[in-house]
Parts: C-alpha cells; structure tokens; sequence
C-alpha cells in the first residue's frame, strides 16, 4: 500500500509514539488559527492551517515524522531519533513475567547488527507493542525460550504499551532506576543470541527513539562500536518510502 506523496508500505506504526508527538507538538503551537485572504480575480481564496486528525494514523505518522525531524539523527550520528535505512529482523518475544494478572505477553522487537560507516559495528535493539505490527504475527515456530523477565527493558514496554496490553507491574518499572546500566546490551545481546520467536528479516526504512546509547561496549568477546536500544516510531519497507517532501 502506498501515495504518490508519500508512498510508505508500513509494516510497523506505534500509535501511542506517534499521537504523544503530535500532541505534544501542537501544544506548543499558536492558540488560533492564521487564515489568509488572497485575491484571485473576483474570487477570494483563503487558506486555513488544518488540524491533526486524531482518527487518522496516517495523519499523525507523518505529522510525527515531520515534528521530530530537527532532532532526528543517523546510525553515525544518532540523536533522539534516529530514522535510517537497514536490514532488521522483524518479530516478537514472548516474555513470562513482569506482567499484572497474565504471563506469557508478546512483546515486538526488532534487532540488528550493521556495519556503519564512520562509526563502526552497531547494535540496534528495539521494543515495543506487539499489537502495532500491521502484518499479521508470524507463526510461532517454536524455536527459542522464553525469557522469564526482560530486566532494564521494562521502561521502554511501559512507555510504549497501547491501552489495550496488558499492565506491566509498577514495581518493575520502579526497578529499572536499580539496574546497571550495562546490563540492559547485555539483556539485548543474549535475546539476539538465542531467544528469538517467529522472526523474519528484510530492507526496511525505520525512525526510531533512542532510549539508550552505549560506546564501545564488549560482551563475552564480542565488541560494539556502538549499542543502541529504544522504540520503533514506524517500519516501512524501503521500496516504497521515499517522501518526496522530506529534504
């Protein structure tokens, strides 16, 4: 699926990510709004700034996209966002605990590792909303464990979860300020390892937050010039994004 004027195949849309920047966007906008009267012969043509769309999550993705773009930066130089062009495995994990009243919540994520120019070897690993994938979840092949717990992720889940996931427990969120802060590559790099459910890989373009950077980061052997993990804003596919309002 896709527009001329923005030609976007999503595969991934988080709504709540996407409706937080517009809100907060516009709250910082004028408190009227500006008309313009312009003569066109004996016609008078008036243009009128048009408000957010809250029903539309086409509307809002782009009205995100377009509000985070001086603050967005690259795999080279990630900011607060950072939307790039890459190959990424696209899937769930299924987490056991962390949860009030349920276990066993699939969770979205998304990880890869890229060669980048200028800055060297880079892990990337987002969470998220499993309920904001538009494609159907790929099968189970049950592959993988489970991981019991996702400790120093639970922040990221709780400030990405849609009203209608489950409740993650508060007293893990209150932990995450406890957890050391190399832990959380570590909790990345074994979930890339071994506990992946359901994946499949492919070029996609991505704007994502970043929640956590790290520099120069070893695990049992391995180095990484650079580890970074937050959420997913939007996922497209790469033949089909290309805004041409974007520069």
């Amino acid at each position: 699926m896709g527009v001329d004027r923005w030609p976007a195949d999503f595969r991934y849309i988080s709504r709540r990510l996407v409706k937080e920047i517009v809100q907060q966007h516009e709250a910082t906008g004028p408190r009227y709004t500006k008309t313009w009267s312009i003569p066109l012969r004996a016609i008078g043509l008036s243009i009128v700034r048009r408000d957010p769309d809250y029903l539309n999550l086409f509307d809002l993705t782009y009205r995100a996209t377009k509000a985070v773009s001086k603050r967005t930066g690259s795999l080279e130089s990630p900011s607060t966002y950072v939307r790039a062009e890459l190959d990424i495995a696209l899937g769930y994990l299924t987490v056991l605990m962390g949860w009030l009243d349920r276990s066993h919540v699939d969770i979205a994520a998304m990880m890869t590792i890229v060669e980048v120019p200028e800055a060297g070897s880079v892990l990337v690993g987002l969470f998220g909303s499993a309920s904001n994938y538009v494609w159907r979840k790929p099968k189970d092949d049950g592959l993988g464990e489970i991981p019991s717990d996702v400790a120093g992720l639970y922040e990221i889940l709780d400030r990405t979860a849609e009203d209608e996931d489950p409740t993650i427990d508060p007293e893990r969120v209150t932990d995450e300020a406890d957890v050391i802060p190399e832990s959380r590559p570590d909790t990345v790099i074994r979930l890339l390892s071994d506990r992946f459910k359901g994946f499949r890989e492919q070029r996609v373009e991505i704007l994502f937050q970043v929640f956590y950077r790290y520099d120069n980061f070893r695990y049992a052997g391995a180095r990484f010039d650079r580890v970074l993990i937050g959420a997913p804003i939007w996922v497209a596919n790469t033949e089909t994004t290309r805004d041409p309002r974007r520069h």
